[in-house]
């Protein structure tokens, strides 16, 4: 038998809860398993397969800052993604938290395997970074240095940049 139509009964049923719980898992999670982990959403996962790019996001809106537990994740994430480029396998990992609001004509962005930052202020050249057909190193050319925030990741240096 071939379904057409998938029904299904959420497990989040208010407008708060749709949005705060990215799924019906993470408010089961939450609601129904102890508290002796930590739980994050990642926004966005990416692979490029014809560069052998593999990139995980974390988009945050422009005066929105990243939660303790999320840093604590995405530090144990870059210490990952670090050793696995260091090995021969033919996949590069990044790791980036976005921070901006739709269009994205400004753009902070974030490197945690290198521990710099960004200012992009031109949404072309953010979209072709989003498409893979600008590297961050490539938009990193197009930067005029200037100290945005006190950035400090383990394993990396504080570099504070601005572009467009």
């Amino acid at each position: 038998m071939k379904l057409t139509t998938v029904q299904r009964q959420s497990y989040r049923n208010t407008k708060e809860e749709l949005t705060y719980y990215g799924s019906d898992y993470n408010k089961f999670l939450n609601k129904e398993c102890n508290h002796k982990m930590t739980v994050i959403n990642l926004d966005c996962v990416q692979y490029k397969r014809s560069k052998g790019i593999f990139r995980i996001v974390e988009s945050k809106h422009k005066n929105e800052g990243m939660a303790s537990t999320q840093k604590e994740i995405f530090s144990i994430l870059a210490r990952i993604f670090r050793y696995l480029n260091s090995a021969p396998i033919g996949i590069k990992f990044e790791l980036f938290e976005i921070r901006g609001n739709y269009p994205y004509d400004e753009v902070v962005i974030i490197d945690y395997l290198k521990g710099t930052e960004y200012v992009c202020k031109d949404r072309l050249l953010f979209k072709k970074f989003s498409e893979f057909e600008l590297s961050f190193e490539d938009l990193q050319k197009y930067c005029m240095t200037k100290s945005l925030f006190s950035y400090q990741l383990e394993g990396g240096q504080n570099d504070n940049k601005v572009c467009g």
